[in-house]
């Protein structure tokens, strides 16, 4: 390498020195073109100048693209003589379709007279009803029908002893579940002396279904259940002779004879819908002449009018004459069997037979072989006892019945002796 004289060197250093701030205006610009092309590579806005101020387009590039273009066609304004084509704006509805709708939203049925503490609602006046209501019992918005109890019925609807019996009751062991008969919501869950434990279902239809006399309410009110969804278990509380279900149903507070749409024989619906009328209220205004003792057997005899006092006037009774009763349509059962054709005897031979059979003498009835027998329980009874009656061990009972040597016997609960 050349030595340099003072002189030359002296000379460089001048110009190194003068170069200094052309450098640093080289490396700024290039730091500038640099930061300006990453920027730009990773998708940030370019930079727009717009007067004397630097600002970024914000504008987004993909919406520039899917902007569609404008829509300047004029849209006619209706005047207030112009007529409006409503066929083509609503959707026609099919009937079934109104039905299910107005099924599905009608909150009036679960909003009026609507009490979860009084197990009997306000009775509507049958006198000023002179109209027809469409029941829907079932339809393709519902779970269908349910029997409550696969039972056979031992008290109908109608006039029993001195009181008037408003609903129907079926035979159960206690224990037994009991279901809701159609779609509906709970109202009540309560007791009551004559009751016992009760549920009240209101359904989508209008209809309230009761459901008494149970040893254990499963569920609460306000709860929504669909027909066959268990509800209670089958008892004998209340005011009640032996375990059984007392099944009600009401419209609007007042009792309806079941048996019009029901059939209990079959367990089944007898019509889809019901044409709910004055004459199924007209056993209201029925009077009946009731005899009875007291304990000293002094004999006391009254009128008794299911409809009380307001049915029993002249005025109520004349206007439920012209209404004639409800007829029970039962029509042929795809189960029941044809009947046989049997000859009308004479009046000779069925009084020859009546004298027959006062003097034969009864003999008791024997129980088939092999044949359940059951024993309900009364007050003092004990499962040594019930061996002893009936010749058979508290261990058979206690298997039969599920049940242990001390289980507490609960008065009318139906055991299986044998």
């Amino acid at each position: 390498m050349p030595i340099l004289a003072p002189s030359q060197t002296k000379l460089w250093t001048v110009v190194i020195y003068d170069l200094k701030p052309a450098k640093h205006i080289l490396l700024l610009l290039f730091a500038l073109f640099a930061g300006i092309n990453l920027f730009a590579t990773r998708g940030h806005s370019p930079l727009v100048l717009r007067g004397d101020t630097v600002a970024a387009d914000t504008t987004d590039p993909a919406a520039q693209l899917i902007k569609p273009a404008a829509d300047t066609t004029e849209v006619p304004r209706l005047g207030p003589d112009d007529a409006v084509d409503t066929n083509e704006v609503k959707k026609p509805v099919s009937p079934l379709e109104a039905i299910e709708d107005a099924a599905l939203t009608n909150d009036e049925v679960f909003s009026e007279d609507w009490d979860t503490t009084m197990i009997h609602t306000d009775k509507f006046d049958v006198l000023s009803f002179n109209d027809t209501v469409n029941l829907k019992l079932i339809g393709s918005y519902t779970c269908g029908y349910s029997h409550p109890i696969e039972g056979h019925k031992t008290s109908d609807f109608g006039f029993r002893r001195y009181r008037y019996h408003f609903g129907v009751d079926i035979d159960l062991e206690t224990g037994d579940s009991v279901s809701s008969v159609f779609d509906g919501k709970v109202r009540i869950t309560n007791k009551s002396k004559s009751y016992g434990y009760v549920v009240v279902v209101r359904h989508n239809n209008g209809l309230e279904t009761y459901y008494a006399h149970l040893s254990k309410i499963l569920v609460k009110p306000g709860q929504e259940i669909k027909a066959g969804e268990v509800l209670g278990l089958g008892g004998n509380t209340g005011r009640s002779r032996g375990s059984h279900l007392h099944f009600e149903v009401r419209y609007k507070g007042q009792p309806i004879n079941p048996n019009t749409f029901i059939d209990f024989e079959h367990h089944q619906l007898r019509h889809t819908d019901y044409e709910l009328s004055k004459a199924d209220f007209k056993y209201l205004t029925e009077t009946f002449k009731v005899t009875t003792r007291s304990k000293k057997g002094k004999r006391r005899t009254y009128y008794y009018t299911p409809g009380g006092a307001k049915m029993a006037t002249p005025e109520a009774k004349a206007a439920m004459a012209g209404v004639s009763k409800p007829e029970i349509v039962t029509g042929k059962s795809p189960v029941d069997s044809p009947k046989k054709e049997t000859n009308t005897p004479t009046d000779k031979e069925v009084k020859s037979a009546n004298t027959a059979a006062k003097t034969t003498p009864k003999t008791p009835q024997k129980q088939p072989a092999g044949a359940a027998v059951y024993h309900s329980i009364k007050k003092g009874d004990t499962l040594s006892a019930l061996a002893v009656k009936y010749h058979t061990t508290v261990t058979k009972i206690c298997q039969l019945n599920g049940i242990k040597s001390t289980t507490v016997l609960q008065i009318g609960r139906k055991l299986r002796v044998k």
